[in-house]
């Protein structure tokens, strides 16, 4: 009996000493190393009335910059091919296609920091993006200074890294904007034309749409960017945005690993993704409304339609961009719309039609 008894004792002091290497290991696995890059997306904080607590959803990736590899080579190789790029010396593609083609860090806990108050996050997925959650208790504070800083930092505290989040209140007017052909020209129907503009052109914006969203902002609009572009394209995708003057707002991005065989894929079938997208951010502020601005190129006009059908009293307008030279009387836009009252909806070609929207009606 006193041998099972010191059997059973040893297996326990083994397990906890199992245990407690393993957390060791888990704590070392979480630190931020040297070589590794921290990318916090822009994010919106909402008031849960309930508690009196704001609640910051938090979503970031950890990579790190891959050497060649045989994979590496064969997918750059095809996009050239593709392209029919005969050198490595166009560097918008080698910066794009670098996000693509990284070595994305796994199980990683991301300690980050808000203000004072550290916290950490979700062991990082395959793709090497996590998320987070906080809470922070209501204070006027917050309606004065609606932005916070989200920090973390690496291993020796050398790097920070950083994101935003806004803190939106319950009530007022919140922009839903798509991306590509909205206020960013890619020519999604031509696969080619659209490769070619993700990976050899500096971005475009639309001209003029920055102008109505400045001008929406200063009318008190939020605004929140949902498109079908992958997530490895939001480091060009931020610095457009911020050099064209466009409002900060967080970004929903489609996520997806480049193979051979989605490289004439890379934004696909919006409509589910999109639809549940959008239907949580409504959900989160039950008490604002919404304008929808997308594009004619793909399924907005059906996407919109459909939310503000399931929506109506949310969705004050939807404006679509006219790419294929239509107009509010063809078919498709009376297919699209013909559930939804006519004063809720607006084709456009010049964006300056739309400074002339009054949001605050």
């Amino acid at each position: 009996m006193n041998n099972f008894k010191k059997s059973l004792r040893y297996i326990c002091l083994l397990l906890i000493s199992i245990v407690v290497f393993l957390s060791q290991l888990s704590i070392a696995s979480s630190e931020i190393k040297a070589d590794e890059t921290v990318i916090i997306f822009p994010s919106t904080g909402y008031l849960d009335q309930k508690t009196n607590h704001w609640i910051i959803p938090i979503h970031g990736w950890i990579f790190e910059l891959e050497n060649s590899s045989i994979w590496q080579s064969s997918i750059i190789a095809t996009l050239k091919n593709t392209l029919e790029l005969t050198d490595d010396e166009n560097s918008y593609f080698k910066q794009r296609v670098q996000q693509f083609l990284v070595d994305n860090e796994r199980g990683k806990k991301i300690h980050l920091k808000i203000n004072d108050i550290s916290f950490q996050s979700n062991s990082s997925r395959e793709n090497g993006h996590f998320y987070a959650e906080m809470k922070l208790e209501n204070s006027g504070h917050y309606f004065k200074n609606p932005d916070v800083t989200i920090k973390a930092h690496d291993k020796d505290e050398l790097r920070t890294f950083e994101g935003i989040a806004q803190l939106i209140q319950p009530k007022g007017i919140s922009v839903i904007s798509d991306i590509d052909d909205t206020i960013k020209l890619s020519n999604v129907r031509d696969k080619k034309a659209l490769l070619h503009n993700t990976f050899l052109e500096k971005f475009q914006a639309i001209s003029g749409m920055s102008n109505v969203y400045q001008a929406w902002k200063e009318q008190g609009a939020k605004f929140h960017y949902v498109s079908a572009s992958p997530w490895q394209l939001y480091p060009a995708l931020h610095t457009l945005l911020t050099e064209e003057n466009f409002p900060l707002g967080d970004f929903h991005l489609k996520h997806l690993r480049l193979t051979d065989q989605t490289i004439f894929n890379l934004f696909t079938a919006p409509e589910d993704y999109k639809i549940s997208i959008i239907n949580e951010i409504l959900a989160r502020f039950p008490e604002r409304q919404f304008i929808l601005v997308g594009d004619s190129g793909e399924k907005d006009p059906e996407i919109y339609a459909n939310i503000e059908g399931n929506h109506p009293d949310q969705v004050l307008h939807i404006f679509i961009r006219n790419v294929d030279n239509e107009n509010n009387e063809s078919e498709r836009f009376k297919n699209a719309f013909s559930k939804t009252a006519k004063s809720k909806w607006t084709v456009f070609s010049k964006p300056e039609k739309l400074l002339t929207f009054e949001i605050n009606q």
